[in-house]
C-alpha cells in the first residue's frame, strides 16, 4: 500500500502534489459533470447523520457543498474547507442568500486549519484519496472534532475484488492519458483503515458500503447510474462486496 512504519505513504514533494490536486479541482467539471456519485454520497451522509440540529458543522473538501447544505439553517453553523476556490465559489452560490454571511468559506489544506473551537460533526468525502498520508489525516480530523462528535469518512478499498478492479481500470485509462488526476491517488485498504482509525483514538459507529461499477458503466446516464448504486447500499449482499465505504466515526 505504500505506508512506511509510521503509517505515512510516501512522497517526493508533497507541495507541488497539493498544487495538482488544486488546479485539477479548480475545473469544477472534472468533479461535478456527473451527478450520481455526489447524490448518493448525500442519500448515505442523510442515512448514518440523521437530523442535524444546534450543530457546528465542517464539510472538508467541500465541493459544491451538496453534502453538508442538506443541514443549511440558522440552528446550525457551516465551515466549508476547500483546495479549490472555485469549488468553494460554487458551495457559496449554492447557499440559501439569508445563510452566507453566517458559514465560513476557507480555501486552504485542512491539515493547515487551526480552529477557534472544534466541531460537533465533520464529513470528510471524496478526500482521502487526494491526501498525502491517510494516517495524518486521521489525526488531523481527531484533533478537529468535539468529544462526542461524530465524522464521516470515505474511501475506496482496495482490498476487496471491485477495488482491485477498479484500480486496474484507473491504471489502464491514465496509462493511455484519460481525463484523470495527474498524480497518483492514495490507495487504502479495509484493514488499514480500521486499524489507523482505532489508533487515532475513533471508534466506529456505522458504516455503508456500496458501488460495483464496472469499467464502461461510467457513460450510463447519471439517474440510472444512482438508482444502481442505490440498489448496491440497500442490498445486503451487493453491499458486502461494494468497493467504497462511508464510516460514521466518534470521538470518545
Amino acid at each position: 500500500m505504500g505506508f512506511d512504519c509510521k503509517g505515512i505513504q510516501k512522497m517526493t514533494d508533497f507541495g507541488s502534489r497539493k498544487v495538482e490536486v488544486r488546479k485539477f479541482f479548480n475545473i469544477p467539471k472534472n468533479y461535478l459533470n456527473r451527478r450520481y456519485d455526489v447524490e448518493i454520497r448525500a442519500y448515505i451522509t442523510r442515512k448514518l447523520l440523521g437530523e442535524v440540529t444546534q450543530s457546528t458543522i465542517l464539510d472538508i473538501g467541500c465541493g459544491d457543498g451538496t453534502l453538508s447544505l442538506q443541514y443549511a439553517m440558522q440552528e446550525n453553523k457551516l465551515t466549508f474547507v476547500d483546495l479549490s476556490d472555485k469549488m468553494l465559489d460554487a458551495a457559496k452560490q449554492n447557499t440559501p442568500d439569508g445563510l452566507v454571511q453566517g458559514f465560513r468559506y476557507l480555501n486552504l489544506d485542512f491539515i493547515d486549519y487551526i480552529p477557534d473551537q472544534a466541531f460537533d460533526i465533520i464529513l470528510c468525502i471524496g478526500v482521502l484519496a487526494h491526501v498525502q498520508s491517510f494516517n495524518i489525516a486521521i489525526k488531523k480530523l481527531y484533533s478537529l472534532l468535539k468529544p462526542g462528535g461524530r465524522c464521516l469518512i470515505q474511501f475506496t478499498d482496495n482490498n476487496c475484488r471491485m477495488g482491485k478492479i477498479e484500480s486496474l481500470h484507473y491504471s489502464l485509462k491514465k496509462a493511455v492519458g484519460g481525463n484523470i488526476h495527474p498524480y497518483s491517488l492514495l490507495k487504502l485498504e479495509y484493514p488499514d483503515v480500521l486499524h489507523f482509525v482505532q489508533s487515532a483514538g475513533f471508534n466506529i459507529a456505522n458504516q455503508c458500503r456500496y458501488s460495483l461499477l464496472l469499467p464502461g458503466m461510467g457513460r450510463l446516464p447519471d439517474k440510472f447510474l444512482y438508482r444502481y448504486q442505490l440498489r448496491t447500499l440497500e442490498t445486503d449482499w451487493l453491499s458486502r462486496i461494494g468497493s467504497e465505504v462511508i464510516l460514521l466515526l466518534v470521538k470518545p
